[in-house]
């Protein structure tokens, strides 16, 4: 059984890095580990000072090079966590062209749980970022047309 990754309209990377996109969301060196994270999550080629990041983060030397299917993180109170689970529902709902893996008639869905009213406040502000718009604005980018 193949695992379904559906295609990129985007790459993470690009996504991350424009202001229409998520630019504005994960700005500056804080937000280093989390860009790291994403990029690796959707398997895509990381930067030196990316793998540096996530050796170091993860004691690993390896990294995925499609997406994997599962993710896990340990990852402490004000870690950042909302925000980059939402940023990477967020792509994979708007940025991720699913036709190849769901069934014509089917609708996809992405599942994003909190705990509590201001982590649902967290997701929900990053979800509402995007709308039909974004992703026909993905699909146009000229960074679509690389993918």
């Amino acid at each position: 059984m193949s695992k379904a990754t559906g295609v990129p309209l985007v790459t993470m990377r690009d996504a991350l890095a424009d202001p229409r996109i998520f630019g504005r969301i994960l700005e500056g060196p804080t937000w280093d580990a989390w860009r790291a994270v994403l990029v690796a999550a959707r398997g895509e080629r990381l930067t030196k000072s990316e793998r540096k990041i996530l050796e170091k983060l993860s004691g690993r030397t390896t990294f995925p090079t499609r997406p994997p299917t599962r993710l896990a993180f340990r990852v402490g109170r004000r870690g950042g966590k909302d925000r980059a689970a939402s940023i990477l529902a967020a792509y994979l709902a708007a940025l991720v062209d699913w036709r190849s893996v769901i069934v014509k008639g089917e609708a996809g869905v992405v599942l994003v749980a909190a705990t509590n009213v201001a982590q649902a406040r967290i997701a929900t502000a990053t979800s509402h970022r995007f709308s039909t718009k974004h992703r026909h604005y993905a699909a146009s980018s000229p960074a679509a047309r690389r993918t």
